[in-house]
């Protein structure tokens, strides 16, 4: 059984004339630059596809201060460079769902006692004693998740999976409780402009090529329990913060899965995610990432406003979300683009209660260009 993320058409898009499509891997790149963006009705879905498609592209491009990504960000378009990583050596079979020895973003020798259900990879659904959004039925019986669907929540699960709860043991050995993943627990800020490909060039979390990296389809080492050192910001947008083997059917469906608490980072506490705003909070006397959670439930101000306070002179940063340092950089060497002059913020993130989650939320915020850059000059 196959299914090849580079071919089929699992990536839900928005183009520039507003009409939606499913598009696969390689076809995205191509057409980025004719792209507005990921769409989903999960955000968490939006944002963690956004991280996984920002490693690719950083995986190519380079770091924002290498001469490849001068050349691709003044082309305004990848061309074929994202094409030729993904049929490269190191790539190879890297991308196919159901690949027997090495299935995308999974343990393959993950094996339990019991199985979980396949919806455990999305809050969007209900598991057992589990709380969920939008979703009430506890009936197991009959649900099958499709081959597309499964791409979508894999990555999805492994960006934003609740903390709590034991994960017990499997056949590599006794796994940590569960923790939360990188997206929650904070507000993720992406800097948009007119493009899919703006977007992905705007938001490279790497300055220089040492910074770069290899994600988790290109590592060599075996899966461990042991916290390892973190291999640059690819390696860190593809984490594996759970150990997934999806069994599926001889038609592509899935209704079961083996699952338990994945790898973890050397201090991973002190890593500063690239795209969270982190603000000194007197009260705790500490840096904390900003978190739009506690307006929505006190109904206090609107995300536009709650983006224009971060961005205020009158704000204490510890550290900008990466999509601003890079506005900053590409103003300071004087690069012109039509990107410059229409920029958003995507403001995403889930309100959860002690694994409870609550709500979630997406909004695209208009930002004046000269406000985020002149923050992120006055914060270098």
């Amino acid at each position: 059984m196959n299914f090849d993320l580079l071919t089929e058409k699992w990536l839900p898009v928005l183009t520039l004339d507003k009409k939606q499509e499913k598009l696969g891997l390689i076809e995205l790149f191509a057409r980025a630059h004719t792209l507005d963006r990921i769409v989903h009705d999960n955000p968490l879905v939006v944002s963690a596809i956004n991280r996984f498609l920002i490693a690719i592209a950083t995986r190519c491009v380079g770091g924002v201060s290498s001469d490849t990504f001068k050349t691709v960000f003044h082309a305004g378009r990848f061309d074929n460079i994202v094409r030729e990583y993904l049929r490269s050596p190191q790539c190879n079979n890297k991308f196919n769902l159901f690949d027997k020895t090495a299935p995308f973003y999974q343990t393959p020798l993950l094996k339990q006692d019991k199985t979980t259900d396949i919806r455990k990879l999305s809050n969007a659904y209900s598991v057992g004693s589990n709380k969920s959004l939008f979703n009430h039925s506890h009936r197991k019986d009959g649900f099958l998740m499709d081959s597309s669907e499964v791409a979508l929540r894999l990555i999805e699960g492994q960006c934003a999976g609740l903390g709590g709860g034991v994960s017990g043991t499997s056949s590599l050995g006794k796994h940590p409780n569960f923790k939360q993943a990188q997206l929650i627990g904070a507000t993720s800020f992406y800097i948009h402009a007119q493009t899919l490909f703006d977007f992905l060039m705007l938001n490279n979390p790497a300055l220089s090529d040492d910074e770069v990296g290899v994600p988790v389809w290109e590592r060599t080492q075996e899966f461990s329990l042991t916290p390892r050192k973190l291999d640059g910001w690819c390696d860190y947008l593809t984490q594996q913060s759970r150990a997934i083997n999806v069994i599926h059917g001889n038609d592509g469906r899935c209704s079961e899965m083996y699952y338990a608490q994945g790898e973890s980072l050397e201090a991973e506490k002190s890593l500063l995610d690239p795209y969270f705003f982190y603000v000194e909070n007197v009260t705790l006397k500490r840096t904390v990432p900003a978190d739009f959670e506690l307006q929505l439930k006190q109904g206090r101000t609107s995300p536009k406003m709650f983006l224009l306070q971060l961005m205020s002179k009158k704000a204490v940063h510890e550290k900008l979300p990466v999509g601003l340092e890079n506005l900053a950089f590409i103003h300071e060497l004087g690069w012109c683009s039509p990107m410059l002059n229409n920029l958003k913020c995507n403001v995403t993130g889930l309100v959860n209660n002690k694994a409870n989650p609550l709500d979630w939320y997406e909004y695209i915020v208009d930002i004046p260009p000269f406000l985020a850059i002149d923050l992120a000059q006055s914060a270098v």
